[in-house]
């Protein structure tokens, strides 16, 4: 993992496939690691509680698993941290959503009430009954025995992040909550709330310090590590970057229409997710550098040998060497069918039967032929 920048950790071999890794492959495997790691396949991460209830903010987000604690997955956790090291040395950024929850005690920095209901919207819900309860209390509009009869249906169990119960205290299932022991309550639910994810951190933390010396972490804001390993997605800024960080082969100049065309397509008709996915088509990964002293390499577009009717054809992506053969499509319209209709339906490296075996293009690569342009 103490590799250097634009450094692969290792080769990646695809079986039954035709690919060789000079990029691509690799790029393509941490993707997949990423995907697999914010997926049910791993019992490592799972949806925040406002992406579950589709309310909140940072609905995208993932937090470790509360449940996954044993030593094995421990060990998990560790290895996680240790691939975190990875991109921050090769700066090979990995695709994963994760928030300030998450990225704060790996710098020691203070988990706040804000981090927690940024994750579960409905976290503080109890917290705030009952302070509206004990306002009403002192202020003598209502009776410490209501208070008790109003919030008896609380115990000293609560769900976590995962919606399973949790103990604050010990056999908390029976203890009703009551006048007396409120503060108890909230105390030890603030705890809870605050630490929930704590010993996962501390094993990701762990492995990130076999990678990366541990004592300059402290250096860091959560966001510039998050940026360090997840990057920034494809923002107008890092647009920006890209289109500065973009040569042209072939005959192909940055003013000829389809050009335009292309980088209209990037700003003005594609999402932050189907920019995404396009940077994927092309290069096997879904995030860019932070800067342009990452880059291992220029983007490129080049030409696109499509004869006399190039609406008809379909863009042709490298990922190993970051380009795509472009069209001179007519419009902006049939520009963004056929890239979109490619990166969504072609996400494949196989390199058509072999690595020496890819067709080339000719006159016949179609609509009228995507059975066999797309095998």
């Amino acid at each position: 993992f103490k590799v250097g920048v634009n450094v692969r950790a290792f080769r990646a071999n695809y079986v039954g496939m035709g690919s060789i890794d000079a990029g691509g492959p690799y790029r393509d495997a941490l993707e997949n690691m990423c995907k697999e790691l914010q997926s049910p396949a791993l019992p490592l991460f799972m949806k925040c509680p406002n992406g579950r209830l589709e309310m909140g903010e940072n609905r995208n987000t993932f937090v470790p698993r509360p449940s996954s604690t044993s030593a094995f997955h421990l060990t998990l956790y560790k290895f996680v941290g240790k691939l975190f090291g990875l991109a921050m040395r090769s700066k090979s950024l990995l695709s994963l959503d994760l928030p300030s929850i998450v990225w704060k005690p790996l710098v020691s920095d203070v988990v706040l009430d804000t981090d927690v209901q940024a994750i579960d919207r409905v976290s503080w819900k109890a917290s705030e009954a009952i302070k509206e309860h004990e306002e009403k209390v002192e202020n003598k509009s209502m009776e410490i025995s209501i208070f008790d009869s109003t919030m008896r249906q609380f115990k000293f169990e609560v769900p976590g992040s995962d919606g399973k119960l949790k103990e604050l205290i010990p056999n908390g299932k029976t203890v009703s909550l009551q006048w007396s022991n409120r503060k108890l309550y909230m105390e030890k639910l603030r705890e809870f709330r605050l630490h929930e994810f704590d010993l996962h951190l501390q094993a990701v933390r762990s492995g990130l310090a076999q990678v990366v010396p541990i004592t300059f972490l402290s250096l860091f804001t959560w966001r510039e590590l998050e940026a360090q390993v997840a990057g920034y997605g494809m923002t107008d800024k890092q647009i920006d970057l890209l289109e500065k960080m973009t040569s042209y082969e072939g005959g192909v100049k940055k003013d000829d229409p389809h050009i335009k065309l292309f980088w209209r397509m990037i700003r003005e008709r594609f999402n932050n997710e189907q920019r995404v996915r396009f940077l994927v088509f092309v290069w096997g990964r879904s995030r860019l550098p932070l800067t342009e002293d990452d880059f291992e390499k220029k983007f490129t577009i080049s030409a696109h040998h499509s004869g006399a009717n190039p609406d008809a054809f379909f863009p042709i992506a490298h990922t190993c060497f970051f380009s795509v053969e472009l069209p001179k499509y007519s419009t902006l319209d049939i520009m963004t069918q056929k890239v979109l209709w490619a990166m969504n339906n072609c996400s494949s490296i196989d390199a058509d039967g072999g690595p020496m075996g890819q067709r080339p293009v000719g006159p016949t690569d179609s609509d009228d032929e995507l059975e066999t342009l797309f095998e």
